[in-house]
């Protein structure tokens, strides 16, 4: 995963522990929700998907055609389930975890504006969003 430093931020964009700061903030932000985020999607998209494939492929008789068609759907699913429950508890928590990465590696209350901060999440929200949908993605054809 890739995060973003905008070029607003000049000349922190450049810094290498700015940017260090900023990694772990969405790491732990991610982790902060992946697992239950991951969980509810993951099990919503599973017991609708049995009802779906129960209705649409009743009369298939090529059992991986419907496991193949199970997994697709479910994948898409619980990607737009994440994704619709992640994007604004990660908004809102993102900001805290930047704030105390950065303080964590050295930077000033002076360096961490709100509007630092403010641009800083709109430019990795997507970016943790993206991180979460791949997971929930993954979790729904493994089960796990």
């Amino acid at each position: 995963m890739s995060i973003v430093v905008s070029t607003q931020l000049a000349p922190y964009n450049g810094n290498h522990s700015f940017k260090r700061a900023v990694q772990v903030a969405v790491d732990h932000a991610i982790r902060e929700i992946i697992i239950p985020v991951g969980e509810r999607s993951v099990m919503i998209a599973g017991i609708l998907i049995r009802k779906l494939v129960a209705k649409d492929f009743a009369m298939e008789a090529n059992e991986e055609k419907l496991r193949k068609a199970g997994h697709l759907m479910a994948q898409k699913l619980a990607r737009s389930l994440a994704l619709v429950t992640c994007k604004e508890p990660l908004k809102s928590n993102l900001g805290g975890h930047l704030r105390s990465s950065l303080v964590d590696h050295g930077f000033n209350d002076q360096t961490i504006s709100e509007q630092v901060l403010a641009i800083l999440v709109q430019d990795n929200v997507d970016v943790a969003c993206a991180a979460i949908e791949k997971a929930a993605m993954e979790r729904a054809v493994t089960g796990g």
